[in-house]
Formats: structure tokens, sequence, C-alpha cells
């Protein structure tokens, strides 16, 4: 490998390993690179920004011929800049395509929050509360956009709150625990993610 400049390895950078969705993603991925002959080192930032990017200058020091990078947050400028002076080919996950001019591989975030706010109100709820993650978040800024624009479509009387904390399994019980003790009245919940949601459901 250090002769011919080759290890045959691409990184893999994923938020939270316990999320269902990120498991699924790394066995996909897993598949993909060894059925051409390539092995997956997985880095897990348990949601941490630090702890991704001294992940991410790992793996650019190990020289792995590939990074996707599923991001806790938005890149800062320092970082894109580094990945981009790397030379090595980088895909962010859950990113709109050419996202800081990196190739990117995405759902439809703001379809995916419309189809859910629509689905609530034709249940017929009126007081629905949206569990997001953090508020600098593209995918989760998106997916309420598309809720809100169901709401307003929707021309029913609907209250909404949105209430922004960390897109995790404690994030959404804390976040519904708080909810619930306010007695809002809230009849449905849209939360931002698949463990928010388990959180959600616990308390």
């Amino acid at each position: 490998g250090l002769a011919m400049g080759k290890t045959h390895t691409l990184g893999l950078l994923v938020p939270d390993v316990g999320n269902p969705f990120v498991t699924e993603l790394f066995r996909g991925a897993e598949d993909a690179a060894y059925s051409a002959g390539y092995h997956i080192l997985l880095c897990n930032s348990y949601l941490d920004p630090s702890r991704e990017v001294q992940y991410m200058r790992s793996l650019l020091d190990k020289r792995v011929e590939g990074i996707l990078m599923h991001s806790v947050d938005v890149l800062s400028k320092t970082e894109i800049k580094e990945l981009a002076n790397s030379n090595i080919p980088v895909v962010l996950l859950c990113r709109p395509p050419n996202a800081y001019n990196f190739s990117g591989v995405s759902a439809n975030q703001f379809d995916g929050g419309e189809l859910a706010g629509k689905h609530l109100i034709d249940l017929g709820h009126r007081t629905i509360t949206v569990l997001s993650g953090t508020r600098t978040h593209p995918n989760f800024i998106e997916r309420t956009k598309g809720f809100m624009k169901a709401v307003r479509a929707s021309g029913k009387k609907i209250k909404t709150m949105v209430v922004h904390g960390s897109p995790s399994f404690d994030g959404g019980y804390q976040m519904t625990k708080q909810l619930l003790e306010q007695n809002t009245g809230v009849s449905a919940i849209f939360a931002a993610n698949d463990v928010t949601a388990f959180g959600a459901a616990r308390a």
C-alpha cells in the first residue's frame, strides 16, 4: 500500500451509529465497497462536531482513498478547505448535490416534511409540534419548511410549534417531556429523525 500509494480503504464519518438510518447507510456503503475490493473505516462522532473534525483529519492522515461524510452540522470554511485541498474524493451524505462543491447523495428533505405535515393534518390533528434538530442543520431546516408549507396549504386553523434540540434519543425524550409538562394540548408530533421519534415515544 505504501509503495503503490493505495490503501483500498474508504472512510465513513457518521453522527450516531445508534440511529437505525445510519446503520442501514453503513451496511449499504460497506456492501458496495466490499464488492469493489475496498474496506470501510467507520468513524462515529457521537453528534460532537469537534470529534467529527478530529476523525476527518485522522482519515486524511491515513491517506484513505475516499471519504463518505454524514456531518453533524454545517461544515466550517476551514473544514471545507482542508477537504478540498486533500485531493481525496469526498461524498457528502444527506446533503444536496454539490453542497460545498462536493458530490452529495440526499433524499428530498423538503418534500418529506411536507408529506409528514399533510398526513397529520389529514388525520385531523390541529395542534402539532415539530421536534427539530439544531437550528443550522440544512436537513432539519428543509424538513420544517416542508412541514410548514403543508400547514399553510391546508387552509385550516392549525396551531404549530417548532422545538429545537439534540436530534437524538435523549433529545427527543427531553423535548417531549417538557412539551407534555407545558400542557399545550398537542395531539401530534413530527420528529426530526428516527431516534428523536423513539425518544418522544418513550416520553
